[in-house]
């Protein structure tokens, strides 16, 4: 179990132990140090011999060592992709119109002066733009970190030596005392102000403004049928704040120009146009993937437009997604069985990769992907740990200390058996604790290469949705039970949701519901739990009966290969999932996003059997 909460810790906790982790010292010496290694080998008389290297002879082959590796995980990256395409060669639609993507709208100046040394300045267009940028925080406690602040100025800075009469500001320390953003600031809240004082009819005007806006950007045609878009907007300019500054690009979050931005749409289809003297990155045409358009953002990450979550061709996508799940629950025996045997075989490169086989599924760590931690945070998952990363407490205790996905930390405190134990401390001999990997042998690549020899298109992130679904589905069982009140089931469930949110490292409960549960785990047990609530609001399942016998199918049988008879009776029965997705509101099992979202997982009736447990 978890051994001190990372939501429980003080924020001075958490800054220093990041700190700690995303420092990059090195223990090794300059490179101009000369460096000696002593092998011993016996020569033909059988006297033993001393052999001298020089550091940069050493260096040289390390380095060569190094790109043989890059040069296989290239190779094996190159091949996964071939495997990819030929696994999902097929097209997702044949035809797809949209509008593109939403800029937000240009900068208007508001003219207002700031103060520097007491005395009114004037600022160009952009450096005002990012004076608002933080003239909008004031009153946070963003400003009162010393950090934030410096981080602000020195890009701010940047853009101040852009303009052609820019004033005297350039330190930090001998001039950010002397800035005065407040006059900014009351202008922005007098805006404030001003719009919530709107009248209806400027209200009015403002809604149906954005109405149009969403009927252009926020539908694309698919296929012949309207489906919503999810997020069309761009995101606007401004500051990082918390964890998103980037090491290399800054602090401040640059507005994406439409030459960043690749638009996919169906051959022959009117190409959306771009703001006005602007054009597009790209326009491609590729009915094999879900986006409508891509970029890269500030840091480098990318991010796309894909259609919204209660889309058909989402649901597809979620619903194909716990299936591999469900599948992978006939191949999980052999799986465990070769990698508990593989713990102890002698070749380096299988022993490590039955241990990280180990912790992933065990533990539900994600697969991870070594990074220059110069050029972004130093986050790391089961691949990249580094023996930092670990406290190994005999007889068999370890202590998991690192910064996960979207640098949230990941503390935990687990038994593992013995032998697991034994190679982790092997693992560990002679490594830099801070710049080795703990598991050079294997990365994610490799990895998923041989999963997939036991299942097609079975990866690291399989077992992820496979071990929380199939531990929550444990604990509703064990949790819950026909003779409570559907308080004590409720809250049951809400334990239940908790551990797995603990086991996946999430810190809402929506995002693990979204990604990492089957939905239809939760319906079949509110379906069985808090359902009736009287005659009236239960659903009506005889349908379901009748279809089922009509086409004389085995409903066990077409659970096993995915509940393919379901869907038929949710699209004879449209009526019969509102019913089930308002009892799942009401009943505050769902949300009304998740509902929309899982739209697909609501045709299921009360003898549906997810069967991934025993």
């Amino acid at each position: 179990m978890s051994e001190g909460n990372p939501l429980n810790s003080t924020r001075e906790q958490r800054d220093a132990k990041r700190k700690r982790l995303n420092s990059s010292k090195s223990k090794y010496d300059s490179e101009n140090t000369i460096k000696r290694m002593k092998e011993e080998s016996e020569d033909s008389s059988g006297k033993r011999k001393t052999v001298t290297i020089e550091a940069n002879e050493v260096k040289q082959e390390v380095k060569a060592k190094r790109k043989r590796n890059d040069s296989d995980s290239e190779v094996d990256i190159k091949k996964q992709k071939e495997d990819s395409s030929n696994k999902e060669d097929k097209e997702l639609w044949a035809t797809l119109e949209h509008n593109g993507v939403y800029f937000p709208p240009p900068y208007v100046p508001h003219n207002v002066k700031m103060k520097y040394d007491g005395k009114e300045i004037t600022l160009e267009l952009e450096a005002e733009e990012v004076a608002s940028f933080y003239a909008a925080m004031l009153g946070t406690n963003y400003v009162t970190n010393e950090t934030f602040n410096r981080n602000f100025f020195k890009d701010w800075v940047k853009v101040i030596k852009k303009s052609k009469n820019n004033p005297p500001i350039r330190d930090f320390e001998r001039d950010f005392e002397k800035c005065d953003f407040t006059p900014i600031y009351e202008y922005l809240e007098q805006e404030k102000e001003r719009k919530k004082n709107m009248s209806k009819e400027e209200k009015a005007k403002l809604k149906e403004e954005k109405l149009k806006l969403e009927e252009k950007y926020g539908y694309c045609w698919l296929d012949g049928r309207k489906e919503k878009v999810d997020n069309f907007h761009i995101e606007p300019p401004g500051l990082f704040r918390g964890r998103g500054a980037h090491p290399k690009t800054g602090f401040l979050k640059l507005r994406v120009q439409p030459e960043q931005v690749t638009i996919n749409i169906s051959k022959g289809a009117k190409i959306p146009l771009p703001p006005e003297g602007h054009k597009w990155a790209g326009v491609v045409h590729d009915p094999k993937v879900n986006w409508l358009a891509t970029w890269k953002d500030v840091n480098g990450n990318i991010k796309y437009v894909y259609l919204a979550a209660n889309s058909s061709l989402r649901g597809l996508s979620d619903e194909k997604k716990f299936e591999k799940a469900r599948e992978l629950k006939q191949h999980i025996d052999k799986i465990r069985n070769d990698y508990q045997t593989n713990l102890r075989h002698k070749n380096t490169d299988t022993c490590q990769m039955a241990t990280v086989m180990y912790l992933i599924d065990r533990l539900a760590l994600r697969v991870g992907n070594e990074k220059d931690t110069n050029e972004e945070a130093d986050t790391v998952g089961c691949c990249s740990l580094r023996p930092e990363h670990i406290n190994l407490i005999p007889p068999n205790t370890v202590k998991f200390e690192f910064l996960g996905k979207d640098s949230i930390e990941y503390i935990n405190t687990v038994e593992v058996e013995d032998q697991v134990f034994r190679n982790l401390s092997i693992f560990m001999e002679g490594k830099d604790e801070r710049k080795d990997l703990l598991f050079d042998k294997v990365n994610p690549q490799k990895l998923n290469k041989h999963l997939s020899s036991y299942m097609t298109g079975l990866t690291a992130k399989v077992f992820r949705t496979f071990n929380a679904s199939t531990t929550f589905q444990t604990l509703l069982k064990n949790l819950t039970n026909d003779d409570m009140s559907i308080d004590e089931k409720k809250k049951g469930y809400k334990q239940a949701l908790q551990q797995v949110l603990d086991l996946c490292n999430h810190q809402q409960k929506i995002s693990t519901q979204s990604y990492y549960i089957d939905p239809r785990i939760s319906v079949v047990w509110c379906l069985k739990h808090c359902v009736p609530y009287d005659d009236e609001t239960a659903p009506n399942q005889d349908h379901l009966k009748h279809s089922q016998s009509d086409r004389g199918g085995d409903k066990d049988k077409s659970i096993e290969k995915g509940g393919n008879d379901s869907t038929i009776t949710y699209q004879e029965q449209p009526q019969y999932a509102q019913q089930v997705s308002k009892i799942l509101q009401d009943k505050k099992i769902f949300n009304k996003s998740l509902c929309n979202k899982f739209k697909w997982g609501m045709n299921i009736d009360a003898n549906w059997v997810c069967k991934l447990t025993h």
